[in-house]
């Protein structure tokens, strides 16, 4: 799967939630008070990002794969935007 497909397959809101567990030290349940969500959500992102992009963001290194695309993504966005 090329980067591109990656981020296809990741809703806005996943891509959210997976800034946001990187930033909680991966843990689910600080991630789910940070978005007002319940733990139950945020393992459902997780479960689906790695059922859409066949990446586990529960393995650290896979998870900073995740994220460098992510941030890349909003970069890009931005330098267009200006």
């Amino acid at each position: 799967m090329t980067d591109q497909e990656i981020l296809d397959a990741m809703s806005p809101r996943d891509k959210g939630i997976l800034i946001a567990y990187a930033e909680c030290g991966m843990r689910p349940s600080r991630t789910a008070r940070k978005h007002f969500i319940s733990h139950q959500g945020v393992e459902y992102h997780l479960r689906r990002v790695r059922a859409n992009t066949g990446l586990d963001p529960r393995n650290f290194f896979q998870l900073y794969r995740l994220v460098n695309l992510i941030i890349k993504e909003r970069e890009e966005y931005d330098r267009e935007g200006s």
